[in-house]
């Protein structure tokens, strides 16, 4: 397949009532930039606290569905949250494929703090087509690699070309669904428990290591 320019995009968001206004304002700036058909997939801690700001998304024409999912708290012990200020919403993501249904092909995932400036339609096509062209299931920014990053390399013992920031990642679905990331994840996490330091950021590049 490829993805075409007036697309459905397919954009997914995991935070808490923390970052409601944010992300609403995340949202909001992609609509102001571009006319993107929008469906929105949230994970939530409280959905409901969400409610006001999805009802002033709904008015915009080009928002085709907003679904709200409630975070269900799995019995597991998550790295590094301890008198922080990351919550545990930023561990969602690694549970999408309990939420997100399986009809969807590819979700952009994208941080509730990130704003959008300029029209990035023409760059969603692109990566996303590179991505559905590639053998790999994610796509993202590099943030460093083993000579620039040695620390991060030398505490997780990763081996690939790049380790990535995870605030905006492209994401194909339907081979996260084939791959069963979700179990390998919490084997990962809770065998490196002690190393994790940027969350699952840090737990995501366990798994892809530099494949993305």
């Amino acid at each position: 397949i490829t993805i075409k320019i007036n697309m459905n995009l397919n954009l997914l968001y995991c935070f808490d009532e923390n970052y409601n206004k944010q992300a609403y304002v995340s949202i909001s700036s992609i609509l102001k930039n571009s006319n993107i058909n929008l469906s929105i997939y949230i994970v939530h801690k409280d959905p409901e606290s969400f409610a006001i700001y999805e009802k002033m998304l709904r008015e915009n024409k080009n928002i085709e569905s907003i679904n709200l999912y409630k975070f269900e708290i799995p019995d597991l012990k998550f790295p590094n949250l301890e008198n922080k200020h990351i919550s545990l919403a930023t561990y969602y993501r690694m549970f999408i494929e309990d939420y997100v249904p399986d009809h969807v092909d590819f979700l952009l995932y994208i941080d509730p703090d990130v704003i959008c400036l300029n029209n990035p339609k023409n760059e969603i096509v692109k990566v996303f087509n590179e991505l559905n062209k590639s053998k790999n299931i994610i796509s993202a920014r590099e943030l460093g690699n083993k000579n620039s990053a040695r620390e991060i390399y030398e505490r997780l013992n990763l081996k690939g070309s790049g380790y990535f920031n995870a605030g905006v990642v492209f994401i194909n679905y339907k081979e996260w669904l084939k791959k069963n990331v979700k179990d390998k994840l919490i084997d990962l996490m809770s065998s490196n428990y002690e190393n994790i330091l940027f969350w699952d950021q840090d737990v995501l590049n366990l798994y892809f290591d530099g494949n993305f």
